[in-house]
């Protein structure tokens, strides 16, 4: 610094321009989600700790207060979040971190939907799944859609996202209770 104030120049450093490599922030807070639903074994109330961003939550997520901040940059905050369900609740933060619509699609219908043309999608899936993992894939469908609502996430291609599932699910639930027995099913609220 003093070199250059004086008009001398400074040794040359073989610096990047940018640094390609991305390095993890630290989270500013520690969740303690629960759910009013979810209790353990023993009696007492499932609660699962999950590192998070406040800016992340705080971008997608309108129904969420502001996150009281650390008394120091090396201190976490600990804050309590009660969600409809924890077990969607990898999915939801998977989402709200990257945004990533193919990711949630392929997490949300069975493999055998990948890659094949949108019109077919019902029926292969129909052929390939019992009622009980349609039914399984459903309700993990709805937990992540009550948790999204709970959260207050506004993104019109994810709501898009989730009606088509719903709609392809309760496709294939049918085709399949035509083959075998019925099946009643309620409409996505």
């Amino acid at each position: 610094m003093l070199a250059a104030a004086r008009g001398e120049s400074l040794p040359a450093f073989n610096l990047p321009a940018m640094f390609e490599e991305s390095l993890p922030l630290a989270p500013t807070h520690l969740l303690a989600v629960y759910s009013k639903h979810d209790w353990a074994v023993d009696g007492r109330r499932a609660v699962r700790y999950v590192p998070v961003h406040d800016l992340v939550l705080a971008a997608h997520c309108t129904n969420l207060p502001p996150l009281p901040r650390g008394k120091s940059l090396s201190s976490i905050t600990v804050t309590s979040l009660c969600l409809p369900n924890l077990a969607t609740l990898d999915i939801t933060l998977d989402y709200l971190y990257t945004q990533n619509l193919t990711t949630l699609l392929t997490t949300l219908l069975p493999r055998s939907a990948v890659g094949i043309p949108a019109a077919t999608i019902p029926e292969t899936i129909a052929k390939a799944c019992s009622t009980a993992e349609l039914t399984q894939r459903l309700f993990r469908t709805h937990a992540l859609w009550m948790n999204l609502c709970a959260l207050g996430v506004h993104d019109d291609a994810l709501w898009n996202i989730l009606e088509s599932v719903w709609q392809v699910l309760l496709a294939a639930l049918r085709m399949v209770g035509e083959a075998g027995s019925p099946v009643n099913v309620v409409p996505f609220a």
